[in-house]
């Protein structure tokens, strides 16, 4: 049987040894810097191949998401239940700048405000800020027992659900249409927003643990 015919025997390879090299060596870290409403802060670095004159590292950079903690930016550990994103925009002077991709409260922090004999609310709201942004924030908010209540949970009807809906997406508008996304991102991510939702609903339909759960960019605006 001749060499050809037979297919599991295969023929001596040419090139002689494979070549063995270091992969990393044509590659380096570039730093990761946050907006600048942020305060233009180091977030990292993010490994990228080395730039050349033909090469050239911004579109393999583009569209890069990091995930960081609010403690980490502001030093607060009492913030670490967010999570906030940034997109690489652009590549200069040798770093990665970023823009706001959007903000999520973290799995641990979620699972520990559902308890039973109470009635979850979630809401969402798209609004465009004054620079461009256009964010759809999620609301999510629980039911509360009122003063002296004797009943042992504190569900809601469908008419109360829909009536706390209506007045919370009224107060993120009124909250988010007129401001940039760096006044959003200070407001949505302090308890301000959940503190004023609870005062209007505290006469008739009591809340509780009033959050941005998710903030979600659909189109980006202009930053500095």
């Amino acid at each position: 049987m001749t060499i050809d015919k037979n297919k599991k025997i295969s023929k001596t390879s040419k090139g002689g040894k494979k070549r063995s090299g270091d992969s990393f060596a044509k590659k380096e870290w570039i730093p990761v810097i946050s907006p600048a409403f942020v305060g233009g802060r180091f977030l990292g670095n993010t490994l990228v191949d080395k730039i050349t004159n033909t090469n050239q590292s911004l579109e393999k950079l583009k569209n890069r998401v990091y995930e960081i903690s609010l403690a980490e930016l502001n030093g607060n550990e009492d913030m670490a239940n967010r999570k906030i994103k940034f997109k690489c925009s652009s590549f200069e002077n040798g770093n990665c700048l970023t823009r706001f991709n959007g903000m999520e409260l973290t799995r641990d922090k979620i699972c520990s405000l559902v308890r039973k004999w109470q009635t979850i609310i979630d809401s969402f709201v798209d609004i465009k800020t004054r620079d461009g942004f256009f964010l759809r924030i999620f609301i999510i908010a629980f039911s509360k027992k009122k003063k002296k209540q004797v009943r042992t949970h504190s569900y809601f009807n469908s008419s109360q659900v829909r009536t706390i809906r209506r007045k919370i997406i009224e107060i993120v508008i009124r909250e988010g249409v007129n401001s940039n996304i760096k006044e959003i991102f200070e407001k949505f991510n302090s308890e301000k927003m959940g503190r004023e939702i609870e005062k209007v609903c505290i006469k008739k339909t009591p809340l509780q643990n009033i959050f941005v759960k998710k903030i979600k960019v659909l189109e980006a605006g202009i930053t500095n």
